[in-house]
């Protein structure tokens, strides 16, 4: 299937990730005429022959991804041992990634080199799609144990508005105890210094 090259930067170019859906790098399934971020339906996969699991990464990630396995894929072969391409196609008998159970794959330099480079959701194993539904609806799994903070990295920003703290547990409580008690003492402290400066016409 041809995707596409995904969704262009514009001018100037705009890094905001938007809604994570099948547009912006969600992995989907395409099930005869519906489209699905996570599918568990009656429909029989496979039946229709426009039937596939799919990823539409934008511009920007398709560049870099392509970059990276341009560099890391050529390994220890030279230029003059790659075999030249125009197309996936012209990869599929190239024997020199095997060895390292690599598939080949066709970079913008027009050679053969083997795929090093992957993607992966910058999403905690917690959020998952939304089973039978479009993309870019997200659910919490049942088989999340809590123990860790769900965390979201496709935008990292100071002023999102999002703080994540670790939980104190039964030890925070005495940690502000002893922090207020401090502040007391320090505050009473204080005061007493400047009254008795005062006295003393220190002051």
């Amino acid at each position: 299937f041809d995707v596409g090259i995904g969704q262009d930067l514009g001018t100037p170019p705009n890094y905001y990730v938007s809604i994570f859906d099948r547009r912006n790098g969600q992995t989907y399934a395409q099930i005869g005429r519906g489209v699905y971020g996570s599918y568990t339906g009656d429909e029989e996969y496979g039946k229709a022959n426009t039937d596939a699991v799919l990823i539409q990464p934008n511009f920007l990630e398709m560049s870099v991804h392509g970059l990276l396995n341009d560099f890391l894929g050529r390994g220890t072969n030279g230029d003059d041992d790659l075999t030249s391409c125009q197309s996936l196609k012209d990869c599929s008998d190239v024997s020199y990634c095997s060895y390292s159970g690599d598939s080949a794959v066709c970079t913008g330099s027009n050679v053969c080199v083997c795929s090093r480079s992957h993607y992966h959701y910058a999403l905690d194993e917690a959020i998952v799609p939304a089973p039978n539904n479009y993309t870019g609806m997200f659910l919490i799994s049942s088989d999340d144990e809590g123990i860790s903070p769900a965390y979201s990295e496709p935008y990292w920003d100071s002023n999102i508005g999002v703080h994540v703290y670790r939980d104190g547990g039964e030890n925070g409580a005495w940690a502000l105890g002893a922090g207020i008690v401090l502040a007391g003492a320090w505050i009473a402290f204080t005061i007493y210094t400047k009254r008795a400066l005062r006295k003393e016409k220190l002051y």
